[in-house]
C-alpha cells in the first residue's frame, strides 16, 4: 500500500519541486499516488480520492482517504474508472472479462460497488455494463447497458434500493451518465449518428429534453449538485472551449474561450460555484496547467510541468489532478486555505 506524504507547498515531503503551485494560493500538497495511475476523482467533501492503479499486471481500484490508501479490488479482471460518492463511502467502477471461445475473443463490462468496506456486483449480465457512476448521495447508481440480440443501441440502466431500472430506451447510443446529488436528474450523451452526439436529461418527471445541439461534440460534462448547470470542453477550428448551459432556461454560454488554447477536462463543484480545468497553449507548445474559477475570477493553480484532469471538491477548497514529470505519474491533492478557496 502507498501512504499519501503530507507536507506544505515547498517541501511536499517527496522530493525537490515534485509539482509547482502558484505561490499566490496558499495551502497544503499531498501526493496521494506515484505510478501507473489513471484519472482521480475527489469525493465532494474532499476526503477522498479514487483512481485506478496497474498492479501485478491488472488494473486495480484505490481509494486515497485522509493520508491511507486501501486496495478496493484485487481481481484478476481489469477494474477501471471509478467514480466516488460525496462522503466517499461508496465507489462504483467497471470490470472487465475477458471471454475466450477458442475461437474469437470478445471483452464484456460489470458494474461493481463498494460501500463501508463491502463490494457487491450491482450490474452483472452476459451484456456490456460499463460508465458506471453514483449519485451525490450514494444511493443510485447509473451505467450504460449494450442492448442485447445484436443491435447498436446502448440504454442507461439506473439501481436504487436494489431495483434496477431502463432510464432510456430506444435505437439510440445512450452513453456517459451523471447523476446529481439526489439521483432525481440523470444526465447522459445521445449518438443518433455517427457523430460524438448532444447531450440530454432526464428530469425529475422522467421526462427527456436535449440540452445540447452542437456538431463540434461535448466532451468531459461536468455538472454541479442540483444538476442545474453543465460545464463541458467543446472542440472547435482545433482548440477546446469551455462551455455552459443553464439547464432550466437552456441558456448556453461560452466561458472560457482563447485562440489557439485548449481548455479541456472541466470539474464542476458541487456549490456551482467554482471551476477547475487543464488549460494549454498550443501556440507556445507549453504542458498543460490547473487553473481555477471562483465565482468568475480566473487562477492558475499550477505554474510548471504536464498537469491535467481535475477533480474539484463540493467548496472548490480541495483539487486533486494528475503530474506527469518526465516518467512518473502521481496523482496530487492540494487543499486551499479558506481565504485562498472563497475567490
Amino acid at each position: 500500500m502507498m501512504r499519501g506524504t503530507r507536507g506544505d507547498v515547498a517541501g511536499c515531503g517527496i522530493g525537490v519541486n515534485p509539482v509547482q503551485i502558484n505561490p499566490a494560493i496558499p495551502g497544503t500538497l499531498t501526493r496521494v499516488a506515484v505510478g501507473d495511475v489513471g484519472r482521480p476523482r475527489l469525493s465532494a467533501d474532499g476526503t477522498t480520492v479514487v483512481y485506478d492503479q496497474w498492479v501485478n499486471e491488472q488494473w486495480d481500484v484505490m481509494r486515497w482517504c485522509d493520508g491511507k490508501t486501501q486496495a478496493l479490488s484485487t481481481d484478476p479482471h481489469h477494474d477501471v474508472d471509478p467514480r466516488v460518492s460525496a462522503d466517499g463511502r461508496t465507489v462504483v467502477w467497471s470490470r472487465m472479462f475477458e471471454n475466450n471461445d477458442g475461437s474469437t475473443t470478445t471483452f464484456t463490462d460489470d458494474v461493481l460497488q463498494w460501500q463501508d468496506g463491502k463490494t457487491t456486483t450491482v450490474a452483472g449480465s452476459d451484456q456490456d455494463e460499463q460508465m458506471a457512476t453514483v449519485s451525490g448521495d450514494g444511493k443510485t447508481v447509473a451505467w450504460s447497458y449494450d442492448e442485447p440480440n445484436g443491435a447498436i443501441a446502448f440504454d442507461i440502466q439506473t439501481r436504487k434500493d436494489g431495483v434496477t431500472t431502463s432510464a432510456t430506451t430506444g435505437w439510440q447510443v445512450d452513453i456517459d451518465p451523471l447523476l446529481n446529488d439526489d439521483g432525481s436528474r440523470l444526465f447522459f450523451r445521445r449518438k443518433v449518428h455517427l457523430d460524438d452526439g448532444d447531450m440530454w436529461l432526464r428530469d425529475e418527471t422522467g421526462k427527456e429534453r436535449q440540452l445540447t445541439n452542437d456538431p463540434w461534440g461535448e466532451f468531459d460534462p461536468t455538472i454541479d449538485g442540483a444538476g442545474r448547470t453543465l460545464v463541458w470542453a467543446d472542440a472547435r477550428k482545433g482548440f477546446d472551449i469551455l462551455m455552459q448551459c443553464d439547464v432550466d432556461s437552456g441558456k448556453t454560454q461560452a466561458i472560457q474561450a482563447e485562440e489557439h488554447v485548449d481548455n479541456s477536462v472541466p470539474s464542476l463543484s458541487v456549490d456551482g460555484h467554482h471551476l477547475a480545468w487543464a488549460r494549454r497553449d498550443r501556440k507556445s507548445g507549453t504542458d498543460p496547467q490547473i487553473m481555477l474559477s471562483d465565482n468568475g475570477v480566473v487562477t492558475p493553480l499550477t505554474t510548471e510541468g504536464w498537469n491535467s484532469w481535475p477533480s474539484i471538491s463540493k467548496d472548490g477548497r480541495v483539487i486533486s489532478w494528475i503530474n506527469v514529470d518526465g516518467k512518473t505519474t502521481s496523482i496530487y491533492r492540494f487543499e486551499r486555505s479558506q481565504t485562498a478557496a472563497q475567490g
